[in-house]
């Protein structure tokens, strides 16, 4: 089960990386890849706040809100939006303090 969920949030990574760097080379196909993607990484990171440890509770919190503000990067590239950079520096910032924060 913990492999599945393991390879379905990379699977979603890629495809998240995959439809930005489309949507920087200006196609259309970017912002699908970039949905697609959405669906398990925010499946996955709403799952872990719910059946985690007390004590992990804010770190999975802080990963749903950086899951949120990709969605929030895909409704500004839906609506033409150049500020979808800060959605994509916010999402950044999160997971990398995070995977420094998250003990072993």
């Amino acid at each position: 089960m913990q492999r599945t969920l393991t390879i379905a949030n990379y699977t979603g990574m890629l495809l998240i990386v995959a439809g930005l760097l489309l949507h920087l080379n200006e196609s259309s196909l970017g912002f699908w890849l970039l949905t697609a993607g959405l669906v398990p990484v925010l499946g996955l990171r709403s799952y872990n706040l719910v059946v985690a440890k007390e004590d992990q509770r804010r770190q999975h919190l802080l990963l749903l809100i950086s899951a949120l503000a990709l969605v929030a990067t895909a409704a500004a590239i839906w609506y033409n939006r150049s500020y979808w950079v800060l959605f994509i520096a916010i999402a950044a910032v999160l997971d990398l303090y995070l995977s420094f924060r998250f003990r072993q």
